[in-house]
Parts: structure tokens; C-alpha cells; sequence
């Protein structure tokens, strides 16, 4: 009998010690990755043969930034393109061109990495899913007979 407990006991024990914390099983993670320090406002419409500076602004601490990031594909170009930015005024800025990114939609988001290795992305949904930013370049004689 005394051993059917140190069993149990042994058994209950390690049940006990495996369970997750309670951080872990969370599901609200939306004041960690949605941060408001981190902004980006992306064009509304986007005309075919026209440059664009896609712009995001870090609101964060430049010691504790390690890489800002924008990640940028089209349809003729599928693979997704790192490409490093750098601060400059106060902002993080790329120069989109077409003639280099050629395609009729272009889709991107910006990854932020801070000094203790957290990541942060924008754009994202509501739980924290990277939703890239995705836009149909138009052609702007045509947009504008519509309107």
C-alpha cells in the first residue's frame, strides 16, 4: 500500500512539475505586439511607374534598436527581399521604385529588432499575426476617368 502512494505521489509530481506556466497560455497578447511606438501609415493607393517612400517611425530608445528591416516582394518578384534601413530625421524610410521592383502589386512589412533579441512587426492583426501590407499598383489616367 505504502508503495501504491509513493507512486501516486511520484506520479502527481510529475504531472505537476511539467504543467506550462500561466504567461505561457495566455491568449491576450495584444499590449506586447501591437506596440504604438512603432508606426507606419501605409499609401492608400499606389499608381504604377511612380516612386514611394515607405516610411516607418521608431519611437524607441536608438541605443536598444539592433536592425529595422523591410521586407518587400511583387508579383513578378516572389521570394520576400530583406532590406536594411537606416534612421534618418527621426524616421526609417525606402525608396520604392518600380523600375527596380517591376509588377502590377507590391506587398511588404517592417520588422523591428531590439538589443535583447525581442522582434516586433508591423503591420499585425489582432493577435499577432504579420498581415503585410498589399497594394495593386493602377494606372493613374485610369484611376482618375473613374473618379
Amino acid at each position: 500500500m505504502a508503495n501504491q502512494f509513493s507512486l501516486l505521489f511520484l506520479f502527481s509530481t510529475v504531472l505537476l512539475a511539467t504543467e506550462l506556466p500561466d504567461s505561457l497560455t495566455e491568449k491576450n497578447f495584444n499590449g506586447y505586439l501591437q506596440s504604438k511606438r512603432i508606426i507606419h501609415h501605409p499609401e492608400e493607393i499606389m499608381f504604377k511607374g511612380r516612386n514611394y517612400s515607405l516610411e516607418i517611425i521608431v519611437d524607441i530608445p536608438e541605443d536598444s534598436i539592433e536592425l529595422v528591416n523591410l521586407f518587400i516582394r511583387t508579383d513578378t518578384k516572389r521570394p520576400y527581399q530583406e532590406i536594411f534601413l537606416k534612421q534618418k530625421y527621426g524616421l526609417y524610410s525606402f525608396r520604392f521604385d518600380p523600375e527596380v521592383f517591376p509588377g502590377s502589386m507590391v506587398q511588404y512589412f517592417f520588422t523591428v529588432q531590439l538589443a535583447d533579441y525581442s522582434l516586433f512587426a508591423v503591420p499585425v492583426d489582432k493577435k499577432g499575426v504579420v498581415r503585410p501590407v498589399e497594394r495593386t499598383l493602377i494606372d493613374a489616367v485610369e484611376y482618375y476617368k473613374l473618379k
